[in-house]
């Protein structure tokens, strides 16, 4: 999950330099953006503290749901040994 915003780290730093004194809207061709180029650099790792906390909730969820259906069959499967 955090290696996205990783790799994109250089480019964006790169474009905050190349293209200081415009707008995110003129860099990237959307009309009506008009945030200035800095909001790049604070909206990336907030969008990936997010992106990683979403992730963390799924897949433990998924987790628990399993090792708990994994520990059953295993306590099912003792209990017919005895």
């Amino acid at each position: 999950m955090s290696s996205v915003p990783i790799t994109l780290l250089p480019m964006l730093i790169y474009t905050f330099y190349n293209q200081q004194g415009k707008s995110i809207g003129e860099i990237f061709g959307v009309e009506g953006l008009n945030l200035p180029t800095a909001t790049i650099l604070l909206i990336i790792p907030i969008f990936t503290l997010v992106a990683i906390l979403l992730a963390e909730v799924y897949f433990k969820s998924r987790f628990i749901k399993k090792s708990n259906g994994i520990d059953y069959l295993i306590n099912e499967m003792e209990e017919l040994r005895k």
